[in-house]
């Protein structure tokens, strides 16, 4: 009977992982959308809006420049054409990276930070390259995500910092927050810890938590 009942809570806890890791990664498909689309939606409105201001003012600079009769004035209006010319290339290149399948790991941590400063005072970190590849982006957004819930729902603190660090062989997220807990105990088996372990893991990272505030501390 007690083995019975042990290879139940194994089976339970087993089916509990994978419910959590299939809803980390129907999240992170939701980061990935919503973030392409509002991408998108400015890439649309650049090329609708600017792109064709630029457009019809490169058309009536060509035909002032067939138009003009003046020598004098020529070598300027040259430069102003070749000015919008420049112009294009550079609204050409920021739509199609607008486009492109990439992230702004530090403003979309910036985002992410707002609803905690209205009660909390918030310290961002973040020293690394853009060159972080795209699921450990990902990944980090996730788990800053489920940390700042987290922390929302359940810190009696008044201060966040969460730091981004790249080192020369992995990528390093910590989130802390001077909460304390008034029976000094982590609930480990909570889902939003649990998530984060598996958002962490998925990608062969390690996950850790402690307590670094108690009540009793002085």
């Amino acid at each position: 009977q007690g083995y019975s009942s042990a290879a139940s809570d194994v089976y339970k806890r087993q089916l509990l992982t994978e419910k959590n890791r299939y809803l980390c990664e129907r999240r992170d498909h939701e980061i990935r959308i919503a973030v392409l689309t509002e991408r998108n939606r400015i890439a649309r409105e650049i090329h609708d809006n600017v792109g064709h201001m630029l457009s019809r003012t490169l058309l009536q600079m060509g035909a002032l420049l067939v138009t003009n009769k003046d020598d004098k004035l020529r070598p300027e209006l040259e430069k102003v054409k070749d000015t919008l010319n420049e112009a294009m290339t550079s609204i050409r290149e920021s739509v199609h990276n607008l486009h492109d399948d990439s992230v702004d790991l530090k403003n979309t941590v910036i985002e992410l930070t707002k609803p905690l400063k209205d009660s909390f005072k918030v310290k961002l970190d973040m020293d690394f390259s853009e060159d972080i590849p795209k699921n450990i982006k990902f990944c980090f957004i996730g788990v800053i995500k489920e940390g700042i819930s987290n922390i929302i729902k359940y810190s009696n603190g008044d201060s966040v910092i969460i730091t981004i660090r790249e080192q020369p062989a992995f990528y390093q997220l910590v989130i802390e927050d001077n909460g304390t807990n008034n029976n000094g105990i982590i609930y480990s088996d909570g889902i939003g810890l649990e998530n984060m372990k598996i958002r962490t893991e998925s990608l062969g990272g390690i996950f850790k938590y402690c307590l670094l505030y108690t009540s009793d501390a002085a």
